[in-house]
């Protein structure tokens, strides 16, 4: 029994002037919406094996979602957003991480 794909909320807030993203956890056929409000923001991923761009977006601005490829194997893949509005990457731990898990 498979379970029903979701749509995952990642806020992109700013603490102590700094934007932070807390980690990503999806499942193959999830959506991940990284909400980015009026910041204008980038996204990529230096792992070519998890989406079919390493570049979500450029320079795009409000919610970006992407959904999970059904063929995305386990692990815990980092990637980076860059904040075009603070001009600095957003953090999240070291840069944020997505961990992809088969339910």
């Amino acid at each position: 029994m498979s379970q029903q794909p979701k749509t995952i909320q990642i806020p992109i807030t700013v603490v102590d002037e700094v934007p932070v993203a807390a980690p990503a956890e999806a499942a193959p056929g999830d959506t991940i919406v990284w909400q980015a409000g009026s910041d204008t923001v980038s996204i990529w991923f230096p792992h070519e094996d998890v989406f079919e761009s390493r570049e979500i977006t450029n320079r795009s601005t409000g919610d970006i979602g992407v959904t999970v490829p059904n063929e995305a194997e386990e692990g815990e893949y980092r990637y980076a957003i860059f904040s075009h509005g603070k001009d600095d990457f957003v953090q999240g731990g070291s840069h944020p991480v997505m961990i992809i898990k088969k339910p």
